[in-house]
């Protein structure tokens, strides 16, 4: 049997940039619930299930087109997730 040693992304820790993971994914979570009732005509955004690490995937589109998707374990995830919802929402984040 032959065996592959494949890499994979590396998880990022985000209690390696100074914030628990809970913390973190509160913040997210108060940022997408203040934007679904702010999103600008034609834009949707969702949200995955939980991995089982408890990590989400949170996905923007426009008229059904992939605008952004991230996961909240990459690291500029919150300063991307931010950005998009601003582009996308009437007034800021």
């Amino acid at each position: 049997m032959h065996t592959q040693n494949v890499k994979t992304a590396a998880h990022e820790s985000s209690e390696r940039w100074g914030e628990s993971k809970g913390d973190l994914l509160l913040q997210i979570h108060n940022i997408y619930v203040r934007a679904q009732s702010r999103l600008k005509q034609g834009y949707a955004l969702s949200q995955s299930e939980s991995t089982r690490d408890g990590d989400h995937q949170i996905t923007l589109r426009k008229q059904g087109e992939l605008v952004w998707r991230g996961w909240t374990f990459e690291r500029d995830f919150l300063a991307d997730l931010q950005r998009y919802i601003g582009e996308a929402t009437e007034g800021q984040e």
